[in-house]
Protein backbone atom coordinates (compact mmCIF):
# COMPACT_ATOMS: atom_id res chain seq x y z
CA UNK A 1 0.00 0.00 0.00
CA UNK A 2 1.05 3.58 -0.64
CA UNK A 3 -0.22 6.47 1.49
CA UNK A 4 -1.15 9.66 -0.35
CA UNK A 5 -1.60 13.06 1.28
CA UNK A 6 -4.27 15.63 0.46
CA UNK A 7 -3.95 16.92 -3.09
CA UNK A 8 -2.01 13.87 -4.31
CA UNK A 9 -2.73 12.03 -7.53
CA UNK A 10 -1.53 8.98 -9.41
CA UNK A 11 -2.07 7.32 -12.79
CA UNK A 12 -2.98 3.70 -13.41
CA UNK A 13 -1.74 1.92 -16.52
CA UNK A 14 -4.48 1.00 -19.02
CA UNK A 15 -6.42 -2.18 -18.14
CA UNK A 16 -4.89 -2.41 -14.65
CA UNK A 17 -6.85 -3.58 -11.61
CA UNK A 18 -6.34 -1.72 -8.36
CA UNK A 19 -7.97 -1.06 -5.01
CA UNK A 20 -8.18 1.73 -2.45
CA UNK A 21 -8.20 1.31 1.33
CA UNK A 22 -9.61 4.32 3.18
CA UNK A 23 -9.21 4.52 6.96
CA UNK A 24 -10.80 7.90 7.68
CA UNK A 25 -13.48 10.15 6.26
CA UNK A 26 -12.28 10.98 2.75
CA UNK A 27 -13.31 13.00 -0.25
CA UNK A 28 -11.98 11.50 -3.46
CA UNK A 29 -12.18 12.53 -7.13
CA UNK A 30 -11.94 9.92 -9.89
CA UNK A 31 -11.30 11.11 -13.41
CA UNK A 32 -10.84 8.94 -16.45
CA UNK A 33 -11.98 7.66 -19.78
CA UNK A 34 -14.27 4.63 -19.72
CA UNK A 35 -15.51 2.15 -19.75
CA UNK A 36 -14.83 1.57 -16.05
CA UNK A 37 -16.78 0.55 -12.96
CA UNK A 38 -16.56 0.66 -9.16
CA UNK A 39 -17.21 -2.13 -6.67
CA UNK A 40 -17.58 -0.87 -3.08
CA UNK A 41 -16.73 -3.28 -0.27
CA UNK A 42 -17.33 -2.44 3.37
CA UNK A 43 -16.24 -4.18 6.58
Amino acid sequence: MTAFSAGSFYLNPPLSHHFVWIVEETEMQLTGMGPWELHFLED
